[in-house]
């Protein structure tokens, strides 16, 4: 990895900008290229591992655990090929399998206007990998999350598309099935240190071994907010600090409680790409 590279992820890291102008499509083929040589970030390429067997793909909307969720895959899965994506389910056959792990929405929809606040790189990259976001939003603020407005902003807009994941994962794109004819097993990220859950993650991975570290509150500490968070949250939340709630999330979060804290899926097969 490139001197440039690893200053921008470790600018990404501790969540300060570092480039303040760059175009999108650059920054996404670095960032691509080799800081996530694993990721999956088109549709192409999901076409491209569909007929492998062994692989598993960690799936997600964003923002919901599925970093460390694919860092546990690599360390305790050695059998199979693991990659990452935040795409919606394929519509096609695909031999492989699936672990989706989703989240509270409000919280989730706070950590990522928290992490393209305070990384500007990640907003151009966020919005081009995530299959449901809303592009064009993104794109009449200038591909950049600075230019958020009191009326145009992640807590009162469900840019990145949440609700639609949810329901393409969890309920449209796919239906209930057994553990032997299951090909996604999708994960609330809340109950993922739960036994039954981790039980259900080694049978479905076919692993003796799966050990995650000690669970951490979710959320950013007050001080380490920006002017833009705190204005945001106190302008659009409904609900508490700890439970925040948002009107742009009614639809995601009525679907995230709706489903249980985890369930084997097979895919709707449509017969088309």
């Amino acid at each position: 990895m490139s001197i440039l590279i690893k200053l921008i992820v470790l600018s990404a890291m501790i969540c300060t900008p570092l480039i303040a102008d760059v175009d999108a499509t650059m920054l996404l083929k670095i960032y691509k290229g080799e800081g996530e040589e694993d990721f999956i970030s088109s549709r192409t390429q999901l076409i491209e591992i569909s007929k492998l067997k062994d692989i598993v793909v960690i799936a997600s909307p964003g923002r919901s655990g599925s970093t460390l969720l694919t860092e546990l895959a690599k360390k305790h899965v050695q059998h199979l090929k693991v990659f990452k994506t935040h795409l919606l389910p394929p519509t096609f056959k695909f031999n492989g399998k699936f672990l989706f792990i989703h989240s509270n929405p409000d919280l989730a929809a706070e950590s990522a206007l928290h992490r393209l606040l305070k990384s500007r790189s990640h907003g151009a990259v966020h919005f081009a990998h995530v299959e449901s976001a809303d592009r064009e939003w993104f794109k009449k603020l200038g591909n950049s999350a600075k230019n958020q407005t009191k009326e145009e902003n992640l807590l009162a807009y469900d840019a990145l598309g949440c609700a639609l994941q949810l329901q393409e994962w969890l309920f449209k794109r796919t239906k209930p099935s057994t553990i032997n004819e299951a090909n996604v097993l999708a994960i609330k990220f809340e109950h993922l240190w739960e036994e039954e859950t981790i039980a259900a993650i080694k049978a479905f991975l076919k692993v003796e071994t799966f050990e995650l570290p000690p669970k951490r509150e979710r959320g950013c500490e007050d001080e380490l907010l920006t002017s833009q968070e705190i204005f945001f949250k106190n302008r659009y939340n409904l609900g508490s600090n700890e439970e925040p709630r948002y009107i742009a999330y009614d639809k995601a979060r009525d679907l995230w409680k709706a489903s249980p804290p985890f369930q084997f899926l097979k895919l709707r097969m449509t017969g088309y790409k």
